[in-house]
């Protein structure tokens, strides 16, 4: 079961939307995002971004002692299967 749930869309230049569910999970780790194989470029790129980001705040929020163990697992469902980036 996903800890985290987060729905988010995507329109491209021909109009075409797509709904996405991305599902974040907590498992047994080192401190590493892991993503499927598969995801579009454009939301993988968006992960890595946001893990990023989380990185560089986990001091500062008090993730540290949590992500020193544990990795975090994104997936992404596409929900209209418009398959757009």
């Amino acid at each position: 079961m996903p800890l985290w749930t987060v729905y988010t869309g995507a329109v491209n230049n021909d109009g075409n939307v797509a709904l996405y569910r991305i599902e974040i999970t907590l498992t047994a780790g080192t401190g590493k995002l892991r993503m499927p194989s598969g995801l579009e470029r454009g939301l993988k790129e968006s992960l890595q971004r946001a893990w990023s980001h989380l990185r560089s705040i986990k001091d500062r929020m008090g993730y540290e002692p949590l992500l020193a163990h544990r990795d975090i697992v994104a997936e992404a469902i596409d929900l209209s299967g418009g398959r757009v980036e």
